[in-house]
Protein backbone atom coordinates (compact mmCIF):
# COMPACT_ATOMS: atom_id res chain seq x y z
CA UNK A 1 0.00 0.00 0.00
CA UNK A 2 1.34 3.53 -0.94
CA UNK A 3 1.27 5.50 1.75
CA UNK A 4 0.03 9.63 0.87
CA UNK A 5 3.39 11.15 3.17
CA UNK A 6 3.08 14.52 1.25
CA UNK A 7 -0.59 15.02 2.61
CA UNK A 8 0.29 14.03 5.65
CA UNK A 9 3.38 16.56 6.15
CA UNK A 10 0.95 18.97 4.96
CA UNK A 11 -1.44 18.55 7.64
CA UNK A 12 1.29 18.02 10.24
CA UNK A 13 2.43 21.31 9.16
CA UNK A 14 -0.81 23.22 10.16
CA UNK A 15 -1.15 20.66 13.43
CA UNK A 16 2.39 21.96 14.67
CA UNK A 17 1.20 25.97 14.35
CA UNK A 18 -2.21 25.14 16.48
CA UNK A 19 -2.99 27.09 18.82
CA UNK A 20 -3.84 24.85 22.25
CA UNK A 21 -4.49 27.23 24.82
CA UNK A 22 -7.83 26.16 25.23
CA UNK A 23 -7.19 22.54 25.35
CA UNK A 24 -6.98 20.63 28.60
CA UNK A 25 -6.86 16.83 28.62
CA UNK A 26 -7.06 14.25 31.71
CA UNK A 27 -6.33 10.87 32.24
CA UNK A 28 -9.04 8.41 31.25
CA UNK A 29 -9.93 10.77 28.32
CA UNK A 30 -10.80 9.56 25.14
CA UNK A 31 -9.63 11.95 22.52
CA UNK A 32 -9.50 11.55 18.64
CA UNK A 33 -5.92 12.77 17.60
CA UNK A 34 -4.18 13.80 14.49
CA UNK A 35 -2.24 10.52 14.55
CA UNK A 36 -0.67 10.89 11.10
CA UNK A 37 0.87 8.72 8.73
CA UNK A 38 3.38 6.38 10.60
CA UNK A 39 6.29 3.63 9.42
CA UNK A 40 6.12 0.02 9.57
CA UNK A 41 3.53 -1.76 11.73
CA UNK A 42 3.17 1.51 13.66
CA UNK A 43 -0.65 2.48 13.79
CA UNK A 44 -1.80 5.29 11.44
CA UNK A 45 -4.45 7.77 11.82
CA UNK A 46 -7.28 7.60 9.73
CA UNK A 47 -9.86 10.34 7.16
CA UNK A 48 -7.99 12.85 5.65
CA UNK A 49 -7.61 14.59 9.01
CA UNK A 50 -4.98 11.50 9.88
CA UNK A 51 -6.67 11.12 12.75
CA UNK A 52 -7.83 8.15 15.39
CA UNK A 53 -9.22 7.93 18.70
CA UNK A 54 -6.76 7.01 21.82
CA UNK A 55 -6.88 6.63 25.54
CA UNK A 56 -5.02 9.35 27.41
CA UNK A 57 -3.17 6.37 29.85
CA UNK A 58 -0.90 9.03 31.12
CA UNK A 59 -0.33 12.65 31.32
CA UNK A 60 2.90 14.10 32.47
CA UNK A 61 2.17 17.99 32.33
CA UNK A 62 -0.48 20.35 30.12
CA UNK A 63 1.33 19.27 27.07
CA UNK A 64 2.31 15.65 26.54
CA UNK A 65 0.47 12.21 27.64
CA UNK A 66 1.18 8.65 26.71
CA UNK A 67 -1.33 7.73 24.54
CA UNK A 68 -2.48 3.98 23.11
CA UNK A 69 -4.49 4.00 19.96
CA UNK A 70 -7.92 2.40 19.87
CA UNK A 71 -9.56 0.41 17.08
CA UNK A 72 -13.20 -1.34 16.52
CA UNK A 73 -11.74 -4.32 15.26
CA UNK A 74 -11.54 -6.78 18.19
CA UNK A 75 -8.47 -8.25 19.19
CA UNK A 76 -6.75 -11.14 21.90
CA UNK A 77 -4.17 -11.41 23.54
CA UNK A 78 -1.28 -10.19 25.39
CA UNK A 79 -0.88 -6.85 23.96
CA UNK A 80 -4.64 -6.27 23.30
CA UNK A 81 -7.54 -5.15 25.71
CA UNK A 82 -11.49 -4.81 24.81
CA UNK A 83 -14.00 -2.88 26.48
CA UNK A 84 -17.40 -0.52 25.65
CA UNK A 85 -16.90 3.16 25.69
CA UNK A 86 -19.95 4.52 27.19
CA UNK A 87 -21.94 4.78 24.06
CA UNK A 88 -21.72 1.22 23.93
CA UNK A 89 -19.56 0.96 21.25
CA UNK A 90 -16.47 -1.96 21.37
CA UNK A 91 -13.26 -1.43 21.23
CA UNK A 92 -9.51 -2.75 21.78
CA UNK A 93 -6.55 -0.98 22.74
CA UNK A 94 -3.28 -1.75 21.23
CA UNK A 95 -1.19 -2.19 24.49
CA UNK A 96 1.83 -2.39 22.43
CA UNK A 97 1.23 0.81 20.51
CA UNK A 98 1.54 3.22 23.39
CA UNK A 99 3.75 6.25 22.84
CA UNK A 100 3.81 10.03 23.47
CA UNK A 101 1.99 12.76 22.34
CA UNK A 102 1.54 16.24 22.27
CA UNK A 103 -1.62 18.22 23.16
CA UNK A 104 -1.33 20.00 19.55
CA UNK A 105 -2.18 16.33 17.75
CA UNK A 106 -5.69 16.50 19.64
CA UNK A 107 -9.02 17.12 17.63
CA UNK A 108 -11.96 16.41 19.63
CA UNK A 109 -12.89 14.58 23.58
CA UNK A 110 -14.99 11.48 23.33
CA UNK A 111 -15.32 10.61 26.63
CA UNK A 112 -13.78 8.71 29.33
CA UNK A 113 -13.36 5.03 29.94
CA UNK A 114 -14.50 3.86 32.94
CA UNK A 115 -12.79 3.53 36.13
CA UNK A 116 -12.23 0.08 36.41
CA UNK A 117 -11.59 -0.50 32.84
CA UNK A 118 -8.48 2.23 33.71
CA UNK A 119 -7.07 0.02 36.24
CA UNK A 120 -7.39 -3.26 34.21
CA UNK A 121 -5.80 -1.16 31.56
CA UNK A 122 -2.99 -0.09 34.37
CA UNK A 123 -2.06 -3.50 35.26
CA UNK A 124 -1.83 -5.06 31.71
CA UNK A 125 0.39 -2.30 31.26
CA UNK A 126 2.38 -2.65 34.44
CA UNK A 127 2.72 -6.48 33.63
CA UNK A 128 4.54 -5.90 29.87
CA UNK A 129 6.75 -3.10 31.37
CA UNK A 130 7.61 -5.04 34.23
CA UNK A 131 8.07 -8.02 31.92
CA UNK A 132 11.93 -9.35 32.59
CA UNK A 133 13.79 -9.53 29.13
CA UNK A 134 14.88 -12.72 28.25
Amino acid sequence: MIKDFDNWNSKKKSVNEKDVKDIFFKEREVWWVNLGLNIGFELDGKSKDFSRPVIVFRKFNKDTFWALPLTTKIKEGRYYFSFCLPSGLKNSVNLSQLRLIDRKRLVAKLGYISVDDYKTLQEKISGIINKKAI
